[in-house]
């Protein structure tokens, strides 16, 4: 008699994303940026169940009636957060998630950190928290402004990432260039999130005009 197939829990991936940072046209289809950041993740071995919440001042900065479009894409809205205190409020809440989400707890299923933020980069204890968490079996991921690498603290070998790399996961997810069978005349169109990426040349007809790209969203 064959053994059972026994299924591996892929584990957890929690996303914290200060919204001033990088923020997200609100006419995205939320879907498509929770599988486009899901897939890049994925290509850094953070993996698993996930989860991404924003933490943003008092207006939500998408219309309301995309608020539970994003919900249901498990991008989540965490508002009233000031900015002088947004990061702090953001290792407290990465703290409850290393404790619900535990390696050493949890059989061992992994479990994924994602942090985008230029302030918590900047801020030595908050470095430390996050270096202690890598070191306890969390596989952690930093993601800020390259602006900022001559301000920020040193990481340690906590991995990092800019924010030019961000927008094209949220772009493009897992892709590195496009398909050509997904461009058009005078265009390029991502599948994966819907925009179209318009190139026209400005110029005086001598062959040394400027390209220049304008995005357009469809849902």
């Amino acid at each position: 008699m064959s053994e059972p197939v026994k299924s591996i829990d892929p584990g957890y991936t929690g996303v914290f994303w200060d919204y001033d940072d990088l923020p997200i046209a609100g006419s995205f289809n939320p879907f498509d940026v929770h599988l486009n950041i899901k897939a890049s993740l994925a290509k850094k071995n953070l993996c698993g169940f996930f989860e991404l919440s924003f933490y943003c001042d008092k207006e939500l900065p998408v219309p309301d009636y995309l608020v539970q479009s994003y919900r249901k894409a498990r991008l989540c809205f965490v508002p009233d957060v000031s900015k002088s205190l947004r990061a702090k409020i953001m290792i407290r809440d990465i703290l409850l998630y290393a404790w619900d989400n535990n390696p050493c707890f949890n059989d061992g299923q992994p479990a994924n950190l994602v942090i985008v933020s230029n302030t918590i980069s900047q801020d030595p204890d908050m470095i430390s928290v996050l270096q202690a968490l890598n070191q306890r079996n969390f596989s952690v991921l930093l993601v800020r402004s390259d602006e900022l690498k001559h301000k920020a603290v040193d990481p340690g070998d906590i991995a990092t990432e800019n924010l030019d790399w961000l927008w094209q996961s949220i772009m493009f997810g897992d892709k590195t260039f496009i398909d050509p069978s997904e461009t058009r005349a005078g265009s390029l169109f991502c599948s994966g999130c819907h925009a179209e990426v318009s190139i026209t040349e400005n110029g005086d007809g001598d062959g040394d005009g400027e390209q220049t790209e304008d995005a357009v969203v469809k849902l």
